[in-house]
């Protein structure tokens, strides 16, 4: 695993995010159950509409549309609008294995995927270097 620094001081941990130099054919088996899976997901309308993230199409940019035209509705009918910014730090990294089974699990998927899914994970472990040598973990 490789860091790549996001944003601020670089001497400050939590502005780096984790690279993961992953095996090509993991990549390619994982992006085809990717794959497969969003578009099981969208044909059968398990998402709910108003996910917009990870998904082909791009849209974020209905959601920042829908707050320009709410902003100027405020602007020009001198209307209050409040919003609020919600950033989830490491949100698909804190969700727990268990869960993300449970949920696939739950939408009827075919029998198999909580098995392939739960085979992308099992026993990975990352190594990460360090000034003082490496750290290795699961």
């Amino acid at each position: 695993m490789s860091q790549d620094p996001a944003k601020g001081d670089v001497t400050d941990v939590t502005n780096w995010r984790p690279i993961s130099l992953s095996r090509t054919l993991y990549k390619l088996y994982a992006r085809c159950i990717e794959g497969r899976l969003t578009d099981w997901l969208v044909r059968n309308s398990v998402l709910s509409p108003c996910q917009k993230g990870f998904l082909p199409a791009d849209g974020a940019f209905e959601h920042v549309h829908t707050l320009n035209r709410s902003l100027e509705k405020a602007r020009t009918g001198r209307a209050d609008r409040c919003v609020a910014w919600l950033d989830i730090s490491n949100a698909f990294g804190a969700i727990p294995h268990m869960a993300l089974e449970a949920a696939i699990s739950a939408c009827r998927a075919r029998s198999g995927l909580v098995e392939i899914v739960r085979d992308l994970y099992d026993g990975a472990s990352a190594s990460v270097s360090v000034a003082a040598g490496n750290y290795s973990g699961h």
